[in-house]
């Protein structure tokens, strides 16, 4: 294991690209909260973050969040209105 890795664990439990991959997630959640429906997609969120296997995005989103991001962008946003 690299020493960086080790790092990763030892101060936060996780790896270098778990780390990565929990900061594009809630910086996604972040645009969907304030995002328009009828003007953008979860697709160009999920893009514009760095995650581009939307299927996977959207099972790590669900287990990290309880919910579809889908979800987020219209329930958010239908409190908004």
């Amino acid at each position: 294991m690299r020493a960086l890795e080790r790092g990763f664990k030892r101060h936060l439990d996780m790896t270098p690209n778990g780390y990565l991959r929990d900061v594009r997630l809630r910086r996604a959640r972040e645009d969907l909260e304030i995002s328009a429906p009828d003007v953008v997609t979860v697709a160009e969120v999920a893009r514009r973050h760095g995650l581009f296997h939307f299927g996977r995005f959207a099972g790590s989103y669900r287990d990290q969040f309880g919910e579809a991001p889908s979800d987020t962008l219209r329930r958010v946003n239908t409190l908004l209105r």
